[in-house]
């Protein structure tokens, strides 16, 4: 193994691969990164989603999109449609694929892979990474590790999940529209929906996720996964094709540093995984941007917020209100995706809003409830 390097990124998930894909372009003849990661291989073993409000290195890893979205609770649905802002869907092999195709054809890259880091310190003017098969050193290093378990048991309100991708035997589904959020299931759990992808009228993805402090166990979201096909759409037998299960904190108090060091988080660690929605992927890319012009222009450098105060703000009276009131949160996800215009709430849910589209989304919350809790808020900042 090489010990020195420019630049260490720890961590070839999706933050890590699109920080590296952006780098590999703008570092100089001759410099040298080193990319880490535990897995020997890569696979399917997870997704994407996000409304396409801005433009990416990986497009071509777009695997399917739709134009419609719905959200349903109380037996009453809402569905809204955008011919500009589709939804896409990004499955992680073909992510994989066209960054380990980039960065194979790329000679900066010393690729890593089934090594696991056990530290990332800052000493003696470098970045020093321990791994499994030895220390190597950095100028800088970049900690993209994202260990689930390091936000239980912390407080922190969680979003957790887990989906099958599962084949029917009868054609139930409507392929055209995407269930964002059904409400119409237990609520025993925590805020509870299940998300559901429509790839034809006969597979689909289906996710019950949960807003708690607690993950479920595996079998639990099997369980729920069942019961639903079955109360749904009369689905009993039915062939699994996929599975994905994640935790993402819902929380405003992940950021990185103001200004580039030898240490420099990335990811769901970096705050780049919007607390209230659980959406990352595109703002990892632009991230991934800003960070890779970063470093080539040196340690020091200072750099932007990743989300506006504003933004940051809203989110945080919102997870105030989701901690205060959990049983009032499916009116309100239903409220907002039927009275404010798909376009202005896309915006909104993307970290793209205009004041118009904040004002919209203002307008549809209950005023008193979120008054007092931006109160809250504000007091608990001084």
């Amino acid at each position: 193994m090489n010990s020195d390097y420019d630049y260490a990124i720890v961590g070839a998930g999706c933050a890590g691969l699109s920080l590296a894909v952006r780098l590999g372009r703008m570092v100089g003849r001759g410099q040298r990164i080193a990319l880490i990661d535990p897995r020997p291989s890569y696979g399917m073993d997870r997704i994407w989603c996000f409304w396409n409000t801005s433009t990416h290195p990986f497009v071509p890893a777009v695997a399917h999109s739709w134009q419609r979205w719905k959200v349903r609770f109380e037996g009453r649905e809402v569905v809204q449609a955008s011919s500009r802002f589709a939804y896409h869907y990004v499955p992680a092999d073909a992510f994989y694929a066209s960054a380990f195709d980039q960065l194979e054809k790329n000679a900066a890259f010393d690729l890593l892979l089934g090594t696991a880091a056990d530290s990332i310190a800052a000493r003696r003017g470098v970045a020093e990474v321990k791994t499994s098969k030895g220390s190597l050193q950095a100028r800088i290093a970049f900690d993209g590790r994202n260990d689930a378990k390091r936000w239980q048991g912390k407080g922190i309100l969680l979003q957790h999940y887990a989906g099958q991708r599962i084949r029917a035997a009868a054609p139930v589904f409507d392929p055209g529209t995407v269930t964002l959020m059904d409400f119409d299931v237990t609520q025993k759990n925590g805020i509870s929906f299940v998300y559901v992808l429509p790839f034809s009228e006969t597979e689909a993805l289906i996710e019950p996720t949960v807003f708690s402090h607690t993950p479920l166990a595996a079998e639990a979201y099997t369980d729920l996964i069942r019961c639903y096909l079955n109360a749904r759409y009369g689905i009993v037998d039915y062939e699994v094709r996929f599975q994905e299960q994640g935790v993402i904190p819902m929380t405003t108090n992940l950021a990185p540093p103001r200004r580039l060091g030898r240490v420099v988080p990335l990811g769901t660690g970096a705050g780049m995984v919007k607390g209230s929605t659980g959406y990352g992927f595109l703002a990892i890319q632009q991230w991934s941007q800003i960070l890779a012009a970063a470093a080539v222009r040196g340690l020091g450098t200072r750099l932007p917020r990743p989300r506006s105060r504003r933004a940051t703000f809203m989110d945080r009276v919102f997870l105030a209100y989701l901690e205060a009131c959990p049983t009032a949160a499916p009116k309100i996800f239903f409220n907002l995706f039927q009275r404010v215009p798909a376009e202005r709430l896309v915006r909104f849910l993307s970290d793209r809003a205009t004041p118009i589209d904040v004002s919209a989304v203002v307008k549809a919350m209950p005023k008193l409830p979120f008054l007092r809790q931006a109160g809250d808020v504000i007091l608990e900042g001084i």
